[in-house]
């Protein structure tokens, strides 16, 4: 009728590139959003999509009914008015992924999960893709978007992290070194990455996964001007503590197991308790902001890559030992 007031609801599409236990607790996160969308997952894997459909029946129902779910068996089957995408795939077909979905139905915006390649040759291949399609895209090392290492931003915002030591056992080095080189770099500001291998344990141990290769011993190195040291110690439970310390007076220990951070500055000592969120909850955060705004808390594209070069280089060294082309290593 005329006069009448017409509300138009955006329905954003939004898409998840792997089915696997990553993907789907990408999808339980984006189910949980306030966004009205129609949800897409691609896997070539009829059970994995149909584990993906299951992990919904996980979310509260009330978080659905703005929400559509549709699976398909290759990115072919993408609308091509895609908002958002997250390619949550291993490491290996990463690269391949982002070319069907680039040749179908290149989105507006990407997530990447990480370690984001395998092959050296793949990082500068993946960013002439993102800038021919005019993608902006974010890496997923998510603690840049936890509000406990955001107030630590603050924390240090006037005397720098200079030196970071994170400690613990068997948490994988190969996959989960870019998370603490990136914490480091949001801290202690930007600059060239160099990594030292000599302290790793010699060749590589296999990874839980089937096909991908794990390191233990020490990695240690600089990051602009911070120095790090990351130490995984094979066979062992033992959680993984985290040590910042600034270049004057500040210092920080953090334990992620028990939720509590202690923060020193000159004689002040303050005990601070807090919570992570789990990728299921994180999710649907960042695709509000995302659509919202046209911004994430995660780290660039371009700002990723520079950490992550060095750090295959150097792991794709020490592996030579085990026949490996020092151009790749194989994890994710």
């Amino acid at each position: 009728m005329a006069g009448l007031n017409k509300t138009i609801i955006k329905m954003y599409n939004i898409a998840v590139i792997g089915a696997g236990q990553l993907g789907r607790r990408h999808l339980q996160g984006l189910a949980q959003s306030k966004l009205d969308a129609s949800l897409h997952i691609v896997d070539p894997s009829k059970n994995s999509l149909e584990a993906a459909r299951t992990c919904l029946t996980e979310v509260p129902p009330q978080h659905l009914l703005n929400k559509s779910f549709h699976p398909h068996v290759s990115a072919e089957k993408l609308p091509n008015n895609l908002d958002l995408v997250i390619i949550a795939t291993t490491a290996d077909v990463r690269l391949d992924a982002l070319r069907d979905l680039c040749n179908f139905a290149p989105p507006r915006y990407l997530i990447l999960e990480k370690v984001l390649f395998q092959r050296l040759s793949d990082y500068p291949a993946a960013a002439q893709l993102i800038r021919e399609h005019g993608i902006t895209t974010w890496v997923n090392c998510p603690r840049r978007a936890f509000s406990i290492y955001q107030n630590l931003r603050d924390f240090f915002a006037d005397d720098p992290v200079r030196y970071m030591d994170v400690y613990g056992g068997d948490w994988g080095m190969g996959c989960n070194s870019i998370h603490f080189l990136d914490l480091l770099a949001s801290l202690g500001g930007a600059g060239p990455l160099s990594v030292l291998t000599s302290n790793l344990a010699s060749g590589v141990m296999q990874s839980k996964r089937a096909g991908f290769v794990e390191f233990s011993g020490a990695l240690s190195g600089r990051l602009g001007d911070a120095e790090f040291s990351l130490r995984s110690i094979v066979g062992s439970s033992k959680k993984h503590l985290i040590t910042l310390h600034s270049e004057q007076s500040k210092s920080v220990f953090i334990d992620e197991a028990r939720g509590e951070l202690w923060k020193h500055s000159g004689s002040d000592a303050v005990l601070e308790r807090f919570t992570l969120l789990y990728q299921s909850q994180l999710s649907g955060l960042l695709a509000e902001s995302i659509l919202n705004s046209g911004d994430c808390p995660l780290t660039p594209y371009a700002e990723s890559m520079a950490l992550h070069i060095p750090l295959l280089q150097a792991l794709g060294r020490h592996a030579t030992d085990s026949a490996l082309d020092t151009d790749f290593c194989p994890i994710t």
